[in-house]
């Protein structure tokens, strides 16, 4: 039989909570009880509107690597997402979310088009989040207005990139971030995939922050998040210092600056025909 197309309505059962991790801000929130719980995490790794979402609870057991996911932020337009699923410690399933906007599908933006900045008010419009899975009966996540989470995500960022030695009013200052001189798959190849997670059948997915000079050279490579196995992570930095060129970043002046690149990996097998 289909799934009911109704939304199943899950109230917040906790506060808001910030969370000031070493590489990234995460907002976290509890809705629903029981088999029904669903943990939702709000996470961003930089300034900006873009973020990513991590949602725990037994409804999120998957057969397979990756989901199609839509996700809307209510009243706004969905957002489609092949969505990671992984488990915790082996037991508790988990769905991750990459580079979503609260208002905008940024992914079916041209990279040309400037997006205006999301603005308190239209934060504060969000009260909710559906979830929709396939075959499965989509969720409404009650959040009631996020403006005052997301207010206390732009501190924390603030103060994030502060502790990496930027200084947050520089942020308004760039005109351009680094531009990588060639694409990711010429820096990290199907060849390179690690040894022992290919003999073991195993895939990953790492999201790293690089350290881009004034002259274009990478000056270090941090990991924001990684799922297991870790030698994905180690392994990803490795290449990337080595490989990884940009156009440095520029000013409003228009001098090179030193800056941050973010971005993420995914070590995939693909499967067998």
């Amino acid at each position: 039989m289909a799934a009911p197309k109704e939304p199943q309505v899950l109230a917040s059962t906790i506060k808001w909570e910030i969370n000031y991790d070493k590489e990234a801000c995460h907002l976290l929130n509890k809705f629903g009880t029981g088999d029904d719980e669903v943990t939702l995490r709000m996470t961003r790794y930089r300034p900006g509107d873009q973020f990513d979402i991590s949602l725990y609870g037994p409804r999120f057991k998957s057969d397979t690597t990756y989901v199609q996911t839509e996700v809307s932020f209510d009243p706004n337009p969905p957002q489609k997402r092949l969505a990671l699923a992984a488990t915790v410690g082996k037991k508790l399933p988990l769905l991750l979310l990459g580079g979503l906007h609260l208002i905008h599908d940024i992914q079916d933006k041209d990279a040309k088009t400037k997006i205006a900045a999301v603005t308190p008010e239209q934060e504060g419009k969000v009260t909710g989040i559906t979830l929709k899975l396939k075959r499965k009966q989509p969720i409404f996540l009650k959040t009631g207005s996020l403006a005052g989470p997301l207010r206390a995500m732009r501190k924390c960022t603030d103060d994030l990139i502060q502790s990496w030695g930027y200084e947050p009013a520089q942020f308004a200052r760039i005109k351009d971030g680094p531009v990588p001189l060639s694409s990711l798959e010429t820096w990290l190849k199907g060849s390179d995939y690690p040894f022992l997670a290919l003999v073991q059948n195993e895939s990953g997915e790492v999201q790293f922050r690089l350290e881009v000079n004034p002259d274009g050279s990478v000056g270090n490579c941090h990991i924001l998040y990684r799922t297991s196995p870790d030698q994905f992570a180690d392994h990803t930095c490795k290449l990337l210092r080595e490989r990884a060129k940009f156009l440095p970043a520029v000013d409003i002046t228009g001098m090179p600056t030193r800056w941050y690149y973010i971005n993420k990996v995914r070590w995939l097998i693909e499967p067998s025909s």
